[in-house]
């Protein structure tokens, strides 16, 4: 089947289909584990041209859902995801938690120099300030 007819297909799928949480009408099919993998979602799979039966099986995993429902629904999964990602787990992180419990030790026993804690730990004055001042790595 071409993409287009694949496309008419799910788009005529969807018209049919309504919201599994209100019964309006659907916007989209929502796994939560398309939160994690989206190139798992139904339309990256339509605009990648897959197999309508890949396409068919994906949307058999998931809930049809209206726009203000699926934004609601991903809204909810990104806060989960993103509470697991403080500190140390979050994968931008350049201090650890040591680093942050001495930079905060030396800040409050002395008035130290910024600019000497930015380059023993490579970070900038900003985030020493942010972690000194409790803006940053709250959780500590």
């Amino acid at each position: 089947m071409s993409q287009r007819r694949t496309r008419e297909y799910i788009n005529a799928l969807r018209d049919r289909t309504p919201c599994a949480i209100c019964a309006g009408p659907m916007f989209d099919w929502h796994n939560e584990e398309h939160v994690a993998h989206p190139d798992r979602r139904v339309g990256h799979l339509v605009n990648r041209s897959r197999p309508l039966a890949i396409i068919l099986a994906e949307i058999a995993t998931c809930i049809p859902l209206c726009r203000r429902c699926h934004m609601a629904e991903d809204h909810r999964m990104r806060r989960v995801r993103n509470t697991r990602l403080v500190g140390e787990r979050n994968p931008k992180a350049r201090l650890t938690e040591q680093n942050v419990l001495e930079i905060r030790r030396r800040a409050a026993v002395s008035d130290i120099n910024k600019r000497e804690l930015e380059r023993e730990f490579r970070v900038s004055r900003h985030t020493i300030a942010n972690v000194i001042s409790g803006r940053s790595w709250k959780h500590l």
